[in-house]
């Protein structure tokens, strides 16, 4: 295996997130504070965080491993005491509550496509298939291996078994942390059990697990090693669970604690409480004591409700407990050590220390990377510049390591090929720098293509239902026009007839291609999001593999078959160009529907303002060529278009001068 030996601890400090709020779709309203200065270390083994609905697990979980806007983050990520590397999500691992793997391909090929685009190009195909196997036998899935996953349409798998499926997907390089979001939802107890064992064996390794759960049950609850809850964003306990800590710690604060109840259970239903007697008297003094508790909304500012000023309480209330402590010397020790690395430490001052401290320790001042630039010392600041050199000594008690050692790096950029043994079925030359870089672009496209031709093909809505739509239309419009008279006036004007209804079918058949992409903009959010490829690589595979054999397809295939049956000019040429010309139409089409899209940034909105626009140029120009078909007016090659003015300016103006001068 990879990097089994290499343990990875993740520390955050005063960590703030605010979400973009807008408003119309378009327009930004302001700022919702989700994160509120959270603090803290996930070690290896199973770090759980649990919370009522909206409490902000989620996004707590996309700012731990770097997948949130760093401009709406304030504070600090570490990953052993160090900045958290470019190369970060290729290193570790981001299961996500939605199911991405591949329905139309089977279990292990989701697993290959995963190996293939995640491990390094020196990477044989047998070590892949190697790796693979290996791998579906630690989750469990051999039995299901060459089972397809399955779509709304046609049953698969089991959902443990998709659950365990996309969790293989994240685990094929084998990292040292995995991000789970709510991993036991729609699964049954007994399901969900075997999923957080299976996680908890990993943890043999030295991984560290950090696993959002919406409510674990008793069962699951015993697997945890590390607890985290949260509250409107806040945190109200973080630390151990091991002898019972968690329940020990509500207890002292006078919370009635039954044995037969989940503990789970009874951390959720205590955050709806009101603060029993020693808790209250546990409270520290805050800053304005005495005055209404405020939070900043979008639209104003209005009166905390009275739930939200007791999680505030119980916060400030866990932050001045013994069992905090404990940790907040670890974090601190973590903080300052990275701080003494960063800068010499005669280059720092007294006054960029003490706001640090204070910033950790839990007050609202965000903790920025700028402040770290400090100051040098000044003539009078000798003395306290050495007072802080002893603090940052004493204070620096980093974990596991010392400050010499300065944690295990947690990327392989650093490791030279000479250096170390073996580790796993690599030797060090492998492990080096080359072991987390993408492959090559043209690899990237091979095997996106290859997953996007499997993928169409298996896929009945893939490639049946476009022919065969298009093969009906062709039928209808071949046996109402079939073998037009060009030489009469009514043979002139339904032959205007057939085109008006050739770019009619063209311009809301291929319009939708958008759907496309869209089916799939979970899975390439997630993919691009770890790593998996480049976005310029994924367009091209996508528009080789499923755009041009489900739209231009069909066209290619029928419309020649329309062209003979209609009795249009017989020429190979002007076929040609006939062909031409439903492709512009195919691609102009699609081109506005991605515009309006984009301008809306919406979807549903963007399709129908796009369907507007065409009906209206559509109608427009069924009016205009009517009109000139009545006075027997041949039109002029510069004022011609299959729907006048408006497709003109899609690129149709030489589709319809051509059709006109060589049909009329």
């Amino acid at each position: 295996m990879v990097n089994t030996e290499i343990e990875q601890y993740i520390s955050f400090h005063d960590v703030s997130y605010s979400a973009k709020a807008y408003k119309f779709y378009i327009y930004p309203s302001g700022y919702v504070k989700i994160l509120h200065n959270l603090t803290g270390i996930m070690k290896p083994g199973i770090n759980v965080i649990i919370g009522p609905t909206g409490c902000g697990k989620t996004t707590f979980l996309d700012v731990l491993a770097g997948r949130s806007d760093p401009s709406l983050v304030s504070g600090m990520v570490l990953i052993n005491g160090k900045d958290r590397p470019p190369n970060f999500k290729r290193t570790s691992a981001y299961v996500s509550q939605n199911n991405f793997a591949v329905g139309a391909l089977t279990v292990r090929e989701n697993l290959y496509f995963s190996a293939a685009l995640r491990l390094p190009a020196w990477v044989s195909r047998k070590e892949r298939e190697s790796r693979v196997t290996a791998l579906l036998t630690k989750l469990g899935l051999n039995s299901v291996a060459d089972v397809k996953v399955g779509m709304e349409i046609t049953r698969g798998i089991s959902g443990g078994e998709r659950k365990r499926t996309n969790i293989g997907i994240e685990l094929i390089t084998d990292p040292s942390v995995i991000f789970l979001d709510e991993p036991t939802t729609g699964l049954d107890t007994h399901t969900a059990s075997k999923l957080m064992k299976l996680l908890k064996r990993l943890t043999v390794d030295g991984k560290t697990i950090i696993a959002s759960i919406h409510q674990p049950n008793s069962s699951i609850y015993k697997l945890v090693d590390s607890l985290t809850i949260l509250c409107n964003g806040r945190t109200i306990y973080h630390g151990p669970v091991a002898d019972g800590a968690p329940l020990k710690y509500f207890g002292s604060l006078g919370y009635k604690v039954s044995s037969r109840e989940n503990p789970a259970d009874f951390f959720i239903d205590l955050l709806h409480e009101d603060l029993p007697a020693k808790a209250r008297d546990r409270l520290p003094p805050a800053e304005g004591d005495g005055e209404p508790v405020r939070e900043e909304s979008v639209e104003d500012s209005k009166p905390m409700s009275i739930c939200a000023a007791r999680i505030q309480q119980l916060q400030r209330i866990f932050e001045a407990s013994t069992e905090w402590s404990s940790w907040m010397n670890e974090a601190r020790g973590i903080f300052f050590t990275w701080r003494s690395l960063q800068k010499p430490p005669k280059q720092m001052s007294r006054e960029c220390s003490s706001t640090h401290f204070h910033s950790i320790s839990g007050s609202e001042a965000e903790l920025s990377p700028l402040m770290i630039n400090a100051s040098k010392p000044k003539t009078g600041e000798r003395e306290a510049t050495q007072s802080c050199d002893e603090e940052i000594q004493n204070t620096a008690r980093v974990y596991p390591t010392s400050i010499d050692d300065v944690f295990v790096t947690c990327t392989r950029d650093e490791q030279s090929p000479n250096e170390g043994g073996e580790r796993g079925d690599y030797d060090v030359e492998k492990w080096g720098k080359k072991w987390y870089q993408p492959i090559p672009l043209h690899q990237q496209f091979g095997v996106l293509a290859s997953r996007g031709f499997l993928d169409t093909l298996r896929n009945p809505n893939g490639v049946a239902v476009p022919f065969i739509g298009v093969a009906i239309f062709t039928l209808i419009l071949g046996t109402v026009y079939y073998q037009l008279d060009l030489s009469s006036e009514a043979g002139i004007q339904n032959r205007t007839g057939l085109f008006y209804f050739v770019c009619l079918e063209l311009a809301y058949f291929n319009g939708n291609a958008v759907d496309i992409f869209i089916r799939d903009q979970a899975r390439f959010k997630h993919e691009r999001a770890c790593g998996f490829y480049c976005t310029s690589m994924y367009f091209l595979a996508k528009v080789v593999c499923e755009v041009l054999p489900m739209k231009l397809g069909p066209v290619l295939f029928f419309f020649p078959i329309l062209y003979a049956m209609t009795g249009l000019r017989r020429s190979f040429t002007a076929m040609l160009f006939w062909q031409a010309a439903c492709l512009c139409m195919g691609a102009a089409s699609t081109a506005l529907v991605i515009f309006c899209i984009l301008l809306f940034n919406h979807v549903a909105l963007g399709y129908a303002v796009a369907g507007i626009l065409l009906s209206f140029m559509m109608v427009d120009a069924l009016t205009r060529m009517r009109s000139r078909a009545a006075v027997k007016e041949r039109p002029r090659s510069h004022d011609i278009s299959t729907s006048d003015g408006h497709v003109e300016k899609l690129g149709m103006h030489w589709h319809a001068q051509f059709i006109w001068s060589k049909h009329t």
